[in-house]
C-alpha cells in the first residue's frame, strides 16, 4: 500500500474496508477522465473556424467516417434545433469537439473496456464466463453470480509462484486493439486538424503523437475494470444517461460549466446584440439539456446492511445480526459527466416530431435532424436509426 492510499485508508477508518476500495475505484475513474479531458485539449483544440472552406473539409471529412463512428457520434450528441448546422457546430467549435472526442472516447471504454467480462482474458476464460453466467441464468442471484465470475478472474490472473496478481496474457494486445480503434473512431476529426494536412493517421502506429497518451488512458481503464471485476461482494453499475435529458446536478457534472453558468438566461445580466426582447423573454423558458453524454456515471452495490469498521472482504461483520440478508446498498461513486446546452428538448405526439419552432426561438434552424442527413455523413445499418437528433 502506498503513501496515497494510506492516507485514504487512514481517513476512512472508521468506515469498513469497502469504503476504501470504493473510494480508490472512484478515484480511478476520475484518473480517467481526467486523461481523457486532457488528451482532448492538447489534440483537439485546434483553431477550425466556421468558414466555406472549412466547411468543404468537414464534409469531406464525414465521408470518411465509419457506420460505427456514425453510430457513436448519433447516440451520444445531439445537434439540436439546428438543423444540420447544429451537428456542424460541434466540430467547428473547439470546446463542443472537446467534449465530443471526450464522448466517444468514453463510449469506446465503456463498452469496450470497463463492460468487458474479462480484459485481456484468454478465450477459454471469456468462455467459461459465458458458460457460468449461462448455468446460473435461473439459478443464483445476481449477486452470489457476480461473486463466481469475480473469483474466476482472480484465480486467472493470480500467479501462485509469485502469490501476485498478474496483468492477463492477452492484455497488451487488448489495448492496442482498443487504441486503434479510438484513433478510427476519431480519424475524421482528426484529419481537421491542419497539423495533418487530411490526412489519415494510421491507428495502428505506435510511434504517432496520439498513440502515446491513448495507450496509457486505455491501459489505466483496463487495469480499473479488472479490479471492479475481481471485487467479489461489490457489483459496479453504469448508469445510463442519455442526450436531451434534463442536467440534473446532482447526478450528472458539466463538462462546460462555466460556458452554462455565464449563458444562464434566467440569471444573465449581457446578452449578444442581435437578441431581442421577446428572445430574452422566450430563453427565459428555457432548460439545462444534455448535447453530448460523454461519460456515465458508477454506482456501488453491495448486499447486506451497514457493516462494521473491521469488516473485510474476507471477513464480512454486520452492524446488527443477519446484516448479510438485509436488503441491498448503494453507494453513488461517480456522477455521469456530459456537455450541456440551454433549450428546449425535441417535442414528441404519437411518435412523430412535432417541435414548435416559435418555442426554440433563435436556436432553431432548420429543426431536429439526424446525423445521418448531414451533407456527406453516411448512414448507418441496424437498430437504432434515426435516434440521433
Amino acid at each position: 500500500m502506498g503513501d496515497a492510499q494510506r492516507t485514504t485508508r487512514n481517513s476512512l477508518k472508521s468506515e469498513p474496508y469497502y469504503a476504501f476500495e470504493a473510494t480508490e475505484i472512484r478515484d480511478g475513474i476520475w484518473q480517467v477522465m481526467d486523461q481523457m479531458e486532457r488528451f482532448a485539449m492538447e489534440e483537439y483544440s485546434f483553431d477550425f473556424p466556421n468558414n466555406v472552406t472549412n466547411l468543404e473539409k468537414l464534409t469531406d471529412a464525414f465521408r470518411t467516417m465509419k457506420p460505427e463512428t456514425v453510430k457513436i457520434v448519433a447516440l451520444i450528441a445531439s445537434g439540436g434545433p439546428g438543423g444540420s448546422n447544429g451537428w456542424r457546430d460541434l466540430f467547428f467549435d473547439s470546446i463542443k469537439r472537446q467534449g465530443l472526442v471526450c464522448g466517444i472516447i468514453g463510449n469506446v471504454l465503456e463498452e469496450q473496456v470497463f463492460k468487458h467480462p474479462f480484459f485481456g482474458g484468454k478465450a477459454e476464460d471469456i468462455k467459461a464466463l459465458n458458460e457460468l453466467e449461462e448455468a446460473n441464468i435461473y439459478g443464483d442471484a445476481a449477486f452470489d453470480l457476480h461473486s463466481k465470475t469475480a473469483e474466476h478472474i482472480h484465480k486467472a490472473v493470480y500467479n501462485k509462484e509469485t502469490a501476485r496478481l498478474m496483468l492477463p496474457v492477452g492484455f497488451d494486445a487488448h489495448v492496442k486493439t482498443i487504441v486503434a480503434a479510438i484513433l478510427t473512431h476519431l480519424d475524421f476529426i482528426t484529419r481537421l486538424d491542419p497539423k495533418y494536412s487530411s490526412e489519415s493517421v494510421d491507428p495502428t502506429d505506435e510511434k504517432t503523437k496520439l498513440y502515446t497518451p491513448l495507450y496509457r488512458l486505455v491501459a489505466e481503464a483496463g487495469i480499473l475494470s479488472l479490479y471492479m471485476r475481481m471485487d467479489t461482494r461489490t457489483v459496479y453499475h453504469f448508469v445510463p444517461t442519455f442526450k436531451d435529458q434534463t442536467y440534473d446536478n446532482a447526478a450528472m457534472a458539466c463538462f462546460n460549466e462555466e460556458e452554462m453558468k455565464a449563458t444562464d438566461p434566467h440569471t444573465r445580466k449581457t446578452w449578444p446584440a442581435n437578441y431581442t426582447e421577446a428572445e430574452k423573454r422566450r430563453a427565459e423558458f428555457d432548460e439545462p439539456l444534455v448535447q453530448i453524454r460523454i461519460f456515465e456515471g458508477v454506482t456501488a452495490y453491495r448486499k447486506g446492511s451497514w457493516e462494521t469498521s473491521s469488516s473485510t472482504a474476507k471477513n464480512q461483520r454486520f452492524v446488527k445480526a443477519g446484516g448479510e440478508d438485509d436488503g441491498v446498498r448503494s453507494r453513488i461513486l461517480t456522477c455521469s459527466w456530459v456537455y450541456c446546452r440551454w433549450g428546449r428538448r425535441k417535442e414528441f405526439k404519437d411518435r412523430k416530431d412535432v417541435s414548435d419552432p416559435e418555442a426554440h426561438g433563435m436556436q432553431w434552424d432548420g429543426g431536429f435532424v439526424n446525423f445521418s442527413d448531414v451533407m456527406g455523413v453516411p448512414e448507418f445499418e441496424g437498430k437504432g436509426k434515426g435516434q440521433v437528433t
